[in-house]
């Protein structure tokens, strides 16, 4: 880092601080080490002086750890002051770190992160730093916005106008509009424009507060659907940004909000999501609740385990024991809007009992649209798009609502891969998971598992009895996924929960049977990584095995080749070597044995450069009608690479393993 410009401070410093800074330059006084970058990057004097080492004023002490805090490591500085209940010093420190950002000094993208921490322990935001967050709040950085963003709503009286008299400069229009859009996102504070609670909800909760009358659990859920539904999603540029607005959400006590809070995407990281769920403890007793924990069950790690801890304390208040009756005559108001909760409820059973009943789909996905619920539309999406009648306009809203409600409509299945999860006509349809002793047994009975079609399993070895256990509650399970150091012996911890009929294919590293495995009667192929197509051949064909999927580093031609002379392996499907994935993607070429003039090619955008030489390989094989599934955008590109072959397209979605 550039060294720092200390005489751009002086100006703004106490006067005391002045005189020790030209002390410091004469090579004397205490703050010597703050001149010297060394020194200062090592965060050993800043430590000893934070700590009364040597005794200073402090505004001293504050401004000199601030000012050291735009070199040093950051949040080093901000540890040491959590750590020995240090505050004294914070506002100072804010207020050098608000003197710097507004000359223009070049700031750290951790140092931004570290204002919130220094906020909670100061009692108000310093001038000098209100007056520099125009300057975080036009940054190209969403983090370093976010974090501006923060400092500005701790006052908005005082931030508005000084974010408009930034906004009278002359602005590129991106930062125009960034500007604009705190200045929206502080607003006038008008109290009419707040939205008011539905009556009926007050009423429902001040009664549960009261009684903790069971029956008062469906009324409330279905009100506060209702009320979130005319508020609308919480929405945010970034994630980063949505964080902010979902905790300045929180922060109003809401009840009308739960729902929104409750339903937006939860992030990844477990602090975060340890912040969120203190954030909700002041809220008064919910049954809502309930939904917290569908949420925060994803926190499996050791260090997570503090999310799961947080959540029991925080809904200890909002679940007692039966204390009286409802009130009759609430119960009877509230029918209006469960009536229809039980006719949901009878068609969401329904569908769960047989998900692979397409009639129940329809209807379930009819009546949630008539409830104004959006899963019903997303259903209603998928379902054209799996069937090649959606256009681009329909994918781009799938898409979107998606992004709004996967983890509402996932569930926090534990030990889940988010990035894993895919949907298909509208219900999760893979998901990788890496089982635990204690989470994913109390999770068996949940209904997003019986959508699943592909299941990836990390680290099954010891944890087979209880993912067989998950097996067999999945009906529509046809593709097991393995992490590479899999070993087929690990395949026999599941055998006492089977047979699991269903399962058609599995892809495990370089595993392949040798014989026919008891427990997957249906099993008809595997993915493997293959050094010599040959031998994997040869193993499929012991196997009794009717497709192989090789994952190999080898040319095309050879595998075709020797694929050509194994009359058993009916069908080879080529991916490439992704050593680090057990799911290929990007492209897969597949033959058969039955048609010797075709072949299907399946590619994504990332990989259509291959496609001119996979045209030349099948070609030289006498394979020259060829099916292509790729988005609607690849075709004309595609056309022009092949002009003289002959192709026929197919846009719809797909999956390497159940094609």
């Amino acid at each position: 880092m550039p060294e720092i410009p200390f005489e751009v401070f002086e100006p703004a410093m106490p006067e005391a601080m002045r005189a020790l800074m030209t002390e410091a330059r004469a090579n004397r006084g205490p703050l010597v080490w703050l001149l010297h970058e060394r020194t200062r990057a090592s965060g050993g004097n800043c430590q000893a002086m934070l700590r009364g080492n040597p005794p200073l004023p402090t505004e001293i002490v504050g401004w000199a750890a601030g000012l050291s805090m735009f070199d040093a490591n950051p949040r080093f500085t901000v540890d040491i002051i959590r750590s020995d209940t240090v505050r004294a010093p914070v506002p100072f420190v804010l207020e050098a770190l608000g003197v710097g950002i507004g000359a223009g000094i070049e700031v750290s993208v951790n140092l931004w992160k570290c204002l919130e921490p220094l906020l909670r322990m100061s009692p108000q935001v310093p001038d000098a730093l209100m007056r520099a967050m125009p300057v975080g709040l036009m940054s190209s950085s969403s983090i370093t916005r976010a974090a501006a963003l923060g400092v500005v709503r701790r006052d908005p009286k005082r931030a508005t106008p000084i974010i408009e008299s930034a906004r009278l400069k002359k602005l590129t229009p991106t930062n125009a509009k960034r500007l604009d859009e705190a200045l929206a996102t502080l607003g006038p504070e008008k109290p009419t424009t707040a939205p008011e609670n539905d009556p009926l909800l007050s009423k429902l909760l001040d009664a549960w507060a009261a009684t903790f009358d069971p029956q008062l659990e469906a009324p409330i859920n279905a009100a506060g659907a209702k009320e979130a539904a005319k508020r609308g999603p919480l929405k945010a540029p970034s994630k980063a940004e949505l964080e902010q607005a979902w905790l300045a959400l929180a922060a109003k006590k809401d009840p009308g909000d739960l729902d929104r809070l409750l339903g937006a995407p939860w992030p990844g990281a477990w602090k975060l999501a340890l912040r969120r769920v203190e954030a909700l403890g002041p809220f008064p007793p919910d049954p809502r609740f309930a939904q917290l924990t569908r949420h925060t069950a994803r926190y499996t790690s050791w260090a997570g385990r503090a999310v799961g801890q947080a959540v029991s304390r925080v809904t200890t208040k909002h679940f007692q024991p039966k204390r009286g009756d409802a009130p009759p005559e609430l119960l009877n108001e509230s029918s209006s809007v469960t009536s229809h909760v039980a006719d949901l409820d009878g068609l969401w059973k329904a569908f769960w009992e047989q998900p692979l009943d397409e009639g129940r789909r329809v209807v379930l996905a009819d009546a949630l649209q008539n409830a104004s619920d959006p899963r019903g539309e997303f259903i209603t999406l998928q379902m054209a798009i799996d069937e090649g009648r959606a256009d681009a306009a329909a994918e781009k809203r799938a898409n979107a609502l998606l992004k709004s409600h996967i983890d509402s409509w996932a569930g926090s299945l534990p030990g889940a891969e988010l990035a894993s999860r895919e949907f298909r006509r509208g219900f999760l349809s893979a998901i990788t998971i890496r089982p635990d002793r204690d989470h994913l047994p109390k999770a068996l009975e949940r209904n997003e598992w019986r959508t699943v079609e592909r299941l990836g399993i990390n680290y099954l070895s010891i944890y087979a009895p209880t993912v067989g256990k998950l097996l067999e509650r999945m009906p529509c399970i046809r593709v097991l996924t393995l992490n590479r150091d899999f070993m087929g012996s690990e395949l026999e911890g599941l055998a006492p929960s089977g047979p699991f009929k269903t399962v058609k294919f599995i892809a495990a590293g370089n595993w392949i049977p040798l014989r026919r495995l008891e427990a997957f009667p249906s099993l008809e192929g595997v993915c493997a990584w293959a050094k010599d197509p040959r031998v994997a051949l040869q193993a499929a064909r012991r196997g009794g095995l009717n497709t192989l999927m090789l994952r190999s580093n080898k040319e095309v031609t050879e595998a075709l080749q020797a694929w050509e002379k194994v009359s058993a392996v009916k069908e080879l499907r080529l991916a490439p070597d992704m050593s680090s994935d057990t799911n290929p993607r990007g492209w897969l070429v597949r033959v058969t044995h039955d048609d010797e003039k075709s072949a299907d090619l399946f590619l994504s955008g990332r990989s259509a450069g291959d496609f001119a030489n996979f045209v030349k390989i099948l070609a030289a094989r006498d394979r020259t009608a060829l099916r292509v599934h790729c988005p609607a955008s690849l075709k004309p590109k595609l056309e022009k690479e092949a002009p003289d072959a002959e192709l026929t397209f197919d846009h719809r979605p797909f999956d390497v393993f159940t094609l």
